[in-house]
């Protein structure tokens, strides 16, 4: 299982148990940790853009269905260059 798709489903089994503060900050810290654990880069996109739609669309339970394309471009492509959740298993990945 890719790290994107673990962190999603966390996510959404978490979303209905959170305050607003809660999944904001959970959102942020993933959105983080998701940009470290990517294969490469994501140079076709200014890393603004992959942020916000990681911390306001993916890791947002309610808005992820309604992403505009842009949004879904990107996120696709996280998805697709996201490395395994075996990552964490590699120190020097995880550093």
């Amino acid at each position: 299982m890719s790290w994107y798709r673990f962190a999603v489903e966390y996510v959404d089994a978490r979303w209905s148990q959170l305050g607003g503060n809660s999944r904001k900050n959970i959102a942020k810290t993933l959105t983080a940790t998701t940009i470290a654990l990517l294969r490469a880069k994501p140079t076709q996109f200014a890393p603004a853009s992959v942020r916000t739609a990681l911390r306001e669309w993916a890791f947002n339970t309610n808005r992820r269905p309604d992403a505009p394309r842009d949004v879904v471009a990107i996120l696709k492509w996280v998805e697709r260059n996201s490395l395994p959740v075996s990552a964490w298993e590699d120190p020097e990945k995880v550093d």
